[in-house]
């Protein structure tokens, strides 16, 4: 059976929070009264956010594991984004029950695929160049890439579990977000959707060692 993205979505958050062993605070982003009280709570703790666009797919292609991505929801992303390692997407190698029950270290079975690395890829379209009528990207998943097609686009993908030791030059600062205030953080033009969550660093522990990346 498929695993839905909420599935994904609660799992690698509690798996993550163990992984990374420190108080991490999540968040909801679709529903507004969850994202201005998360917002507001997150400001209050400081520290650096990170914002997760989870994906779940159990159709594997000839190119890897094939999930779906809005282009309305991409472009919305990168409107957030403010600079690399802050906004990803969660693509799992996994898609079912079956692939789950072998393994239910999801985290260490995820691959994330950085927002600011998507930054000119164009609307999709067919192979006749017209424009594709569900307006979504197809991500192609082959570790440590990920094709994006079409266009077709090759962009590096790194495993979740390195997620902790990206360091103080990754995530969002919460002290500019406070700046900003929600009514900046949150508009209809880039409204979040599907499955996303945001992930707090609280100040005292946001220094962490930084990847070998």
């Amino acid at each position: 059976m498929r695993l839905a993205e909420k599935t994904i979505e609660l799992t690698f958050c509690s798996q993550l929070t163990l992984l990374w062993g420190i108080s991490l605070f999540w968040f909801g982003l679709t529903q507004k009264q969850e994202a201005q009280a998360g917002f507001d709570a997150a400001a209050r703790l400081g520290g650096r956010l990170f914002i997760l666009q989870f994906k779940a797919s159990q159709h594997v292609v000839t190119s890897g594991r094939r999930f779906h991505a809005p282009h309305t929801q991409m472009s919305n992303l990168i409107q957030r984004c403010r600079g690399p390692r802050s906004i990803f997407y969660v693509l799992p190698a996994l898609g079912t029950t079956l692939e789950i029950a072998g393994d239910i270290d999801l985290v260490s079975r995820s691959w994330l695929l950085d927002v600011n690395d998507l930054r000119g890829v164009s609307p999709p379209v067919t192979p006749w160049n017209t424009p594709r009528k569900r307006g979504s990207h197809y991500f192609d998943l082959s570790p440590p890439e990920v094709l994006i097609h079409d266009p077709l686009y090759e962009r590096k993908v790194f495993p979740a579990t390195a997620l902790p030791r990206l360091g103080q030059d990754s995530g969002m600062p919460l002290e500019g977000l406070a700046e900003e205030g929600f009514d900046g953080f949150w508009s209809k033009r880039t409204r979040f959707t599907g499955t996303v969550s945001a992930l707090v660093v609280p100040s005292q522990t946001a220094a962490l060692p930084q990847a070998n990346q």
